[in-house]
C-alpha cells in the first residue's frame, strides 16, 4: 500500500514537472509568433497608411485648387474692366509699330545689360494693363484710362533678387503691383504714354526687367493709389521647371497669352494659365500636387 502511494506521488510529480516545462515557449515558437504578428501589422497598417496618404493628397489638391481659383478670379475680374493691355511679347501687327519699334519690337528691356548689347526682352509671365478712370466709384464715360498702371508679374518671394531661388524659402510667386504710370510722379494725372520716350535708357521705369526679373516694389511707395502685394499663401508658389530655373529670368510654367482677335492693333483677349503647387517644409525641390488652371478672358472695354 505504501509502495503504491509512493509510486503515485512520483508519477504526479513527474507530470507536474513536465507540464511546467511545457508552459514556457521555445525560441523558435517566439520567432514564429513575432513573424505572424508583424505580418498582421503590415496587413493592417498598409491600407491605413494608404488611406492617410490619399486624404493628405486630396486635401492638398483642394487647397491648391482653391488658392489658384481665387487668383484666377481676381485676375479675370480686373482684366474684364481693362481699357488697354500692354503686350508682353513680340506680336506682329502690334509691336511691329511705334512705339515698340524703338525697342526692336520687344515690350521690355533689362537696364542691367549695357546699351551696346541686346537688352530687349519679353516676359509672358507678366501682364500690364490700365483700368478705366472712375468718379465716386463709377466708371466715367467716355472711357479713359487711369493715371496708374496695374501689373501682375512673377518674381521670387524675397525683394532682394540677389538671394538665390529656393523652392520653399524663396520660391517664385505672383505679385500684384499698382503704381503711377509716370515713374517720377511729377504729373500724377498723366495717363499711359504710348510714345517712344518710355524706352528711355536713363529712367526705364515700369519697363525694367531688373536682373532678369521685374521688381516693381520701388515704384509702389508714392501716392495712395500705389500698392504691392503677394497674391499667394505662404506655403504655395508658381511651379518653375528646372529648365526655366537655369536661366536668369526664373520664369515659371505659367503665362499670360495676349491676342488681338479682330486685328485692330489692340489686345482684346488674354488667356491666363497658372500652374500652382503647395510646397513641403523640407525646402527641397519637391512639390505637392501641382494644379494648372486656365481661363480666357474677353476684354469688352477694348473691343
Amino acid at each position: 500500500m505504501l509502495n503504491n502511494q509512493h509510486t503515485n506521488a512520483a508519477a504526479i510529480k513527474f507530470l507536474s514537472t513536465r507540464n511546467r516545462r511545457r508552459s514556457a515557449f521555445t525560441l523558435v515558437e517566439v520567432l514564429v509568433a513575432l513573424g505572424i504578428m508583424m505580418l498582421l501589422l503590415v496587413i493592417i497598417l498598409v491600407p491605413v497608411n494608404m488611406g492617410l496618404d490619399m486624404f493628405h493628397i486630396g486635401k492638398a489638391r483642394a487647397e491648391v485648387t482653391q488658392a489658384n481659383q481665387l487668383v484666377i478670379n481676381q485676375l479675370a475680374s480686373e482684366l474684364k474692366q481693362a481699357v488697354y493691355v500692354f503686350p508682353n511679347e513680340e506680336m506682329p501687327g502690334i509691336t511691329s509699330k511705334a512705339p515698340y519699334t524703338a525697342n526692336d519690337g520687344k515690350p521690355y528691356f533689362d537696364p542691367t545689360i549695357p546699351v551696346v548689347a541686346d537688352r530687349e526682352v519679353s516676359n509672358t509671365a507678366r501682364i500690364d494693363f490700365l483700368l478705366p478712370a472712375t468718379n465716386n466709384g463709377s466708371i466715367t464715360t467716355p472711357l479713359q484710362p487711369t493715371s496708374y498702371l496695374v501689373t501682375y508679374y512673377a518674381r521670387r518671394l524675397k525683394e532682394d533678387l540677389t538671394q538665390p531661388y529656393d523652392a520653399f524659402s524663396n520660391p517664385v510667386v505672383l505679385w500684384r503691383a499698382q503704381y503711377p504710370y509716370s515713374y517720377n510722379n511729377t504729373n500724377p494725372t498723366t495717363v499711359a504714354n504710348l510714345g517712344s520716350t518710355r524706352y528711355s535708357s536713363v529712367s526705364p521705369g515700369w519697363l525694367a526687367q531688373r536682373s532678369g526679373e521685374p521688381n516693381l516694389v520701388n515704384f509702389c511707395n508714392q501716392p495712395i493709389t500705389a500698392s504691392h502685394t503677394a497674391l499667394m499663401p505662404n506655403d504655395m508658389a508658381l511651379v518653375a521647371s528646372s529648365a526655366a530655373l537655369s536661366t536668369p529670368f526664373y520664369q515659371p510654367d505659367s503665362s499670360f497669352t495676349c491676342d488681338d482677335s479682330n486685328n485692330d492693333g489692340k489686345i482684346d483677349r488674354v488667356t491666363m494659365s497658372l500652374l500652382m503647387a503647395k510646397y513641403d517644409s523640407i525646402g527641397a525641390q519637391s512639390r505637392s500636387q501641382p494644379i494648372r488652371l486656365t481661363r480666357t478672358v474677353e476684354l469688352p472695354n477694348v473691343k
